[in-house]
């Protein structure tokens, strides 16, 4: 059960990675965390997931008035963000704290499962496969710059996939990749 404390918390570890990526505005701490949310048009786009995630997972019966009205607010705020920071996430996508996505847009996001502290580069696309199942991502998983990750793979954690790579086979943790197919780049 995704609660309102979940999203909180969730949200708490995205604005801090947003914080460590740009730079201090204010010496006030709560100042700053404004001023880099309102800056960051990527994190407008993973707030709204997180909006939309718990409407989404809540049980059925509950406040149907509500639940409804809520779903309205969310898909006029997913409209807005998908034309302001062409930035689209999967409507049930579960994804864990601590996600940055590059503020250049261009990301289409559709995954099972995405684990704690992941980047994703500009114009990524990660979804669906032949076999109709997205891909699940690992803790601290950094996808780079024009990558297509696809398909019912498994990127395990601390896995990188570097920029202009197309990734439709499984990756070990740890691993570094690159190319069309990805391969394992030898340190």
């Amino acid at each position: 059960m995704y609660t309102i404390k979940n999203l909180l918390k969730d949200v708490c570890c995205d604005l801090s990675r947003y914080e460590e990526e740009c730079p201090v505005f204010c010496k006030q701490a709560l100042l700053n965390k404004i001023a880099v949310a309102l800056h960051s048009p990527a994190f407008f786009a993973i707030l709204i997931h997180r909006f939309g995630y718990w409407i989404n997972v809540r049980p059925k019966h509950q406040n149907y008035p509500l639940r409804y009205c809520l779903k309205g607010v969310y898909y006029v705020l997913r409209f807005i963000s998908i034309i302001s920071t062409k930035i689209v996430i999967s409507q049930l996508s579960v994804i864990k704290g601590g996600l940055y996505i590059s503020n250049k847009g261009n990301c289409i996001i559709g995954v099972r499962s995405m684990g704690r502290n992941c980047t994703i580069g500009y114009s990524t696309t990660i979804g669906m496969g032949r076999e109709n199942m997205p891909p699940i991502i690992g803790n601290n998983v950094l996808i780079g710059s024009n990558t297509m990750v696809y398909g019912k793979i498994t990127l395990g954690d601390n896995a990188i996939i570097e920029d202009n790579t197309v990734v439709s086979k499984n990756i070990p943790s740890g691993i570094r990749v690159r190319g069309n197919p990805a391969r394992m780049v030898k340190e």
